[in-house]
């Protein structure tokens, strides 16, 4: 689920915890239909996969965000830490772009399926 949401323009940073309700609302969501990705929390954005060290990237076409993972070996790292530890570790990052802001969203990992 989503935990916290970052917000930058050129003046100001702000970053907040999310609620419960907004977690859900923010939740990312991406799905693979015949080979093709599609960032299903954003109107169906088709993503281009790639791979790069320890991390998953999927970008948007259109140059206006991604969603960065790790691969499945690094979750299964994170399982054998202690509950405290696990529970400060992120699972993913969701970075748009919305006219001349940007916006980052930060989650812990509940389901993940990868081929």
């Amino acid at each position: 689920m989503t935990k916290k949401r970052v917000e930058i323009t050129f003046e100001n940073t702000v970053s907040y915890p999310l609620t419960p309700d907004k977690s859900f609302e923010y939740q990312v969501r991406i799905l693979e239909m015949k080979g093709t990705y599609y960032w299903a929390s954003r109107g169906m954005k088709q993503l281009v996969r790639s791979e790069s060290g320890s991390y998953i990237t999927f970008h948007e076409v259109d140059g206006v965000g991604y969603v960065q993972i790790y691969k499945p070996f690094v979750y299964k790292m994170i399982e054998k830490l202690p509950y405290e530890q696990r529970q400060k570790e992120i699972g993913y990052m969701e970075y748009v772009i919305q006219e001349l802001k940007s916006i980052t969203y930060f989650g812990d990992v509940k389901t993940l399926h990868l081929q």
